[in-house]
């Protein structure tokens, strides 16, 4: 045998063999998925046989202890864990009766009464518990009105649940922080929706009163954006404010083009009065944006993907082909671009989804407004073969440090070149 049959010969065996090992990779990964499927179907089959069982071996304690209302109770919840909602009520009745309205079986009514809104039933059980300065009374009370509220504001009726929530913070203030502070939070929230209203009626006075009474019971952002939108052409000093709490609280719920907007006019506001100390404010306000904000985030336009194609090439000789993500990539943006970082996830049906990143423009060099890299590529997945790509859609993301987010540029469907 010469040199060109052995190493033939070797070229054809290590192929041999590197299939067998890919075929075996998805067969144990296959097999992977089906037995954690089943498990998964077992184990949600088990509970509900374990919940039946539970129930079985309850209304047979209650035989043998006719008076313990604690078993109803926890009967009543198993039923309307299984949402068996008749067979729960009946065991919330027989636990108040046999209790004799004890307060945790009347505040686990009330609220089983709450969540079927049935909001007449559900008071006058809550109106039951001791009437003391008691902090566990003053905690079920407040997680009470909330839920009542939550079914309100579910019901956009906004009236009825800013009312409940200030029952329902009338008590949380009492308890501990962590509640007093949730109970805030959804009655701020609440201001904020009920707000949304006024502005499609164009009422705009009224949703400005009706978000600044959110803003005063608590620091909530989508309060203070709306605010900004709303004074945005009325009065753009108080805009800004508004816009820039707001974005302290929830960077991502800001539009940033209105709050450059809104730097730049107030800057032409002050050079047209001609008062030099607001031109220097503005300014440096402008100068700071643009360093610490603009420069940390990418947004969906800033970016130009295209000429995108999938190339197949060989990295070590007489191995497969593997798969190239090609593209070209322009700066969109009226800034340059310092530090990119684009993300590609592969979704196909006949595979899991898989993310490959790739550093398009380093830190220390920049892309300006309107510039284009050629030939950007990313090595995708291995064993991402042309039937798999052919099924799959891949997504383009990017952002501009690891601190920031990132943002979805791109959809395509692949074209395998070769």
């Amino acid at each position: 045998m010469n040199n060109t049959d052995k190493q033939q010969y070797f070229n054809t065996f290590l192929r041999t063999f590197l299939v067998a090992l890919v075929i075996v990779l998805f067969c144990v990964a296959d097999l992977a998925i089906n037995v954690d499927q089943k498990r998964t179907k077992t184990t949600s089959k088990d509970e509900s046989v374990n919940t039946g069982l539970d129930i079985q071996r309850l209304y047979y304690l209650e035989k043998q202890n006719p008076s313990d209302y604690t078993i109803n109770l926890k009967l009543a919840v198993l039923h309307q864990l299984v949402k068996e909602y008749d067979k729960a009520r009946i065991n919330y009745k027989k636990a108040l009766i046999k209790s004799n309205n004890a307060p945790f079986a009347v505040y686990k009514a009330a609220m089983f009464f709450a969540e079927q809104k049935e909001y007449q039933n559900a008071f006058n059980l809550i109106l039951l518990l001791p009437d003391v300065q008691n902090k566990k009374y003053y905690e079920m009370r407040a997680r009470f009105y909330s839920r009542i509220a939550k079914s309100f504001l579910s019901d956009h009726d906004y009236s009825n649940a800013i009312k409940t929530y200030k029952l329902s913070y009338k008590y949380a203030k009492n308890t501990n922080n962590k509640l007093k502070n949730q109970v805030l939070k959804d009655y701020a929230r609440a201001y904020s929706d009920f707000a949304d209203v006024f502005i499609s009626e164009n009422n705009l006075p009224l949703a400005k009163r009706v978000l600044e009474n959110a803003i005063e019971l608590f620091d909530d952002g989508y309060a203070y954006y709306k605010l900004a939108l709303l004074y945005k052409d009325v009065d753009n000093e108080k805009a800004l404010k508004y816009i820039e709490h707001a974005y302290e609280l929830d960077p991502d719920i800001v539009n940033l083009d209105l709050y450059y907007y809104l730097l730049n006019e107030l800057l032409k506001q002050a050079e047209a009065s001609g008062k030099a100390p607001s031109v220097k404010y503005y300014t440096l306000k402008i100068e700071n944006f643009q360093r610490k904000i603009l420069s940390n985030n990418i947004y969906k336009n800033d970016i130009i993907i295209a000429n995108i194609s999938v190339k197949e090439y060989n990295k070590i000789p007489f191995m497969s082909k593997k798969p190239v993500l090609n593209f070209t990539l322009k700066n969109n943006s009226k800034l340059p671009i310092s530090g990119l970082y684009i993300m590609v996830k592969v979704s196909a049906i006949a595979t899991s989804k898989q993310s490959f990143q790739v550093k398009a423009v380093d830190e220390n060099r920049s892309l300006p407004p309107g510039g284009v890299l050629n030939n950007v590529s990313i090595p995708i997945s291995e064993l991402a073969s042309q039937a798999v790509l052919n099924q799959a859609v891949i997504n383009f993301y990017a952002r501009k440090n690891v601190r920031s987010h990132w943002v979805l540029i791109n959809s395509f469907k692949p074209n395998i070149v070769n």
